[in-house]
């Protein structure tokens, strides 16, 4: 009888077995949700470096596109105050040498047939 009792203690020791399995694979499973987590984490640090990066790139073109406009709304002003000052052709023709405008030979138009429309 006693040899039976020492098979059945031999055979309470299969769930300790299991609970190490078990607690391998928790370890598995843990270690992997840190992975995901960390791979998450660095994926959004990329995102955010891109997006400041689109961010800072349109906010330069625009002060760049503001500064070209500030030079052309100057041009444009010295232009209207320079043809405020134009009394007679001859100012006009020494206007037109100071601002090296080039002269037109031939004007080309493009004809349209009927009722047809042109469009580039």
């Amino acid at each position: 009888m006693q040899i039976g009792i020492l098979e059945n203690v031999a055979l309470l020791d299969f769930p300790l077995i299991k609970k190490r399995e078990i607690l391998i694979r928790y370890k598995f499973f843990l270690g992997a949700f840190w992975s995901i987590c960390v791979s998450f984490v660095i994926s959004l640090f990329l995102f955010y470096v891109f997006q400041i990066n689109a961010e800072i790139s349109a906010r330069y073109s625009a002060s760049q596109y503001k500064t070209q406009l500030d030079k052309a709304l100057d041009k444009n002003s010295t232009l209207e105050t320079k043809s405020l000052n134009v009394d007679s052709i001859t100012n006009v023709a020494s206007l037109v040498e100071n601002l090296n405008f080039e002269k037109v030979v031939k004007i080309n138009y493009i004809r349209a047939v009927g009722n047809q429309i042109v469009s580039k």
